[in-house]
């Protein structure tokens, strides 16, 4: 399903966001993510290699790639599991776990600036040891007031940034059932006329 999100990590003060165009939904991404940060021992290596991600864009991949030619350009990415281009990546690239063993990653900081491309969002902010979820569909209809991504610029006509829907401790973290629930709940509440929300 086309559902468009992102995976994201900020480090040491160091933000990067990884987007995707498909399988964003908690059901999908969020219970990679969410399983991905149960299995963790150790959120010390985690933020070392987070904020160690290379980023990549158009010009810094050229340093990593021996022939320019664009045939093997994208070969190069293929064989390496990168986009062909400065591109959202598909979901089976998202994992957070496959990300930081990359260690280089197709930084799309203004992803979550628009809820017309961003449906979903997972963040672990590592310097908080919290996970933050984020939230963009269907369109937001009024500029969010708060979350990291509310002064993000939208090239879009009547489109805001993603909004902030849960924040949970990396030390106490649900299983994939209430994650998935409690999400698509809150989405649903979220998506109610604003004369019909509750609370």
């Amino acid at each position: 399903m086309s559902t468009r999100g992102f995976v994201g990590f900020v480090a040491d003060g160091r933000e990067t966001i990884v987007g995707t165009r498909w399988d964003s939904y908690p059901e999908c991404l969020g219970v990679s993510v969410v399983e991905f940060a149960r299995a963790v021992h150790d959120w010390s290596r985690v933020r070392a290699s987070a904020a160690a991600l290379v980023h990549l864009d158009d010009e810094t991949a050229e340093d990593l790639i021996i022939d320019s030619t664009p045939a093997s350009e994208a070969d190069v990415h293929r064989k390496r599991g990168w986009p062909d281009s400065f591109q959202p990546y598909d979901i089976n690239q998202v994992c957070p776990s496959q990300l930081l063993a990359d260690g280089c990653v197709w930084h799309l900081p203004n992803w979550p600036g628009t809820s017309i491309w961003c449906q979903w969002g997972y963040l672990f902010d590592l310097d908080q040891n919290v996970l933050e979820i984020y939230y963009g569909a269907p369109i937001t209809r009024t500029a969010p007031a708060e979350g990291r991504f509310h002064d993000r610029i939208s090239e879009w006509e009547n489109d805001h940034p993603v909004e902030i829907l849960a924040t949970y401790s990396l030390s106490e973290l649900p299983d994939r059932e209430s994650f998935v629930r409690t999400l698509n709940d809150l989405a649903d509440r979220r998506n109610q006329p604003d004369t019909e929300r509750v609370g």
